[in-house]
């Protein structure tokens, strides 16, 4: 609260102690009663932005510039400390339950841009007046971050690569950034720390995969050493009439693998329940039809195990057949590179 006369000091601390204010980090408050109506996530994002906010020298980075990115981070706001980023190597690291601040590479000078504090998630003290009217306009000053690039391998090196794979597939896909970007991005990173986990990071991305579940699905598929996959296949008969769409294909084993998203017999598409399910079975029929098997996962994060079990099972079953499907198809591009 640099600025603020004792008075005010005063004054802030009073209803911050009466449960008024809910302190977001030093110096950083918001009304009470706003900030307990929020969604667990955008008060994770508040603090994130709080913290920028009451230390203006750390960067912003890891799970907490992928947070404020909009990447695709699995309960980001339960699972992730606070994590940010410094350049000098002196000094004590703080790194506690609540907040983690890592030494960045020479590199990731490169590629820091700034993003604007969530206006609804933190007010910052020098605009107290505004506090008791939360939908005032207010300008916040912009907090120093990691780009959308670095931020995915910084995921891949310090915490999985899963994760990582997650938000490369989603940058990609989004075109935020480019293969060659990425290449570029992971030469510089060649000596850091996880730069091993950061190649098999450029191996496994690919701009194809639509969901979060659909990148973790092929890291599954790749750690456990299964053939190559095709992404997004579209199908056809012999009569060249088009069947549909799939998420992987086995062409050697002629093994469709489908991800069932939760809103996908629930209208998410524009088409009622009932159409849904009906032009589904007409689907999963002709591709029987044409000699596939097919194999469905569901929407559920913790049943991944069990569906790659189910995968690996059929594959094993197919190639001892040495079956081959009467099917046409097309597909935008394999899984994953050798």
């Amino acid at each position: 609260m640099a600025g603020k006369s004792s008075t005010e000091k005063h004054r802030i601390h009073t209803f911050a102690r009466a449960g008024k204010l809910a302190k977001l980090g030093a110096g950083v408050y918001m009304d009470a009663t706003t900030w307990e109506q929020l969604p667990r996530t955008t008060q994770h994002r508040a603090r994130i932005a709080a913290q920028g906010l009451a230390a203006p020298r750390l960067i912003t980075a890891g799970a907490s510039a992928a947070a404020l990115l909009g990447l695709p981070l699995e309960n980001f706001a339960d699972r992730y400390a606070l994590e940010f980023g410094r350049f000098n190597s002196s000094g004590p690291r703080r790194t506690h339950s609540a907040s983690t601040t890592r030494l960045l590479s020479p590199h990731h000078k490169k590629h820091l841009g700034t993003v604007p504090a969530p206006t609804i998630a933190t007010i910052d003290t020098r605009h107290y007046q505004e506090l008791w009217h939360p939908d005032t306009p207010i300008t916040l000053r912009r907090l120093l971050i990691t780009s959308p690039l670095i931020t995915c391998l910084d995921l891949v090196r310090w915490h999985s690569l899963d994760c990582g794979v997650m938000a490369l597939d989603h940058g990609l896909r989004n075109k935020t950034f480019t293969h060659a970007d990425l290449l570029d991005c992971a030469k510089q990173l060649r000596r850091a720390r996880g730069s091993q986990r950061i190649q098999q990071a450029v191996r496994l991305a690919t701009p194809w995969s639509e969901s979060p579940m659909e990148s973790r699905t092929k890291v599954g598929m790749w750690r456990r050493g299964f053939p190559i996959p095709l992404q997004q296949v579209e199908f056809y008969d012999p009569s060249n009439a088009f069947i549909g769409r799939a998420d992987f294909y086995f062409p050697s084993h002629a093994l469709v693998v489908e991800y069932d998203g939760k809103g996908k017999y629930e209208g998410e598409y524009g088409i009622d329940r009932e159409s849904a399910q009906l032009a589904e079975y007409f689907r999963q029929r002709s591709l029987h039809d044409g000699g596939a098997s097919i194999v469905r996962l569901t929407a559920d994060a913790n049943s991944i195990e069990a569906g790659l079990d189910r995968i690996d099972r059929r594959l094993n079953q197919t190639h001892a057949s040495g079956h081959l499907s009467d099917l046409y198809y097309r597909a935008a591009g394999p899984a994953w590179q050798e």
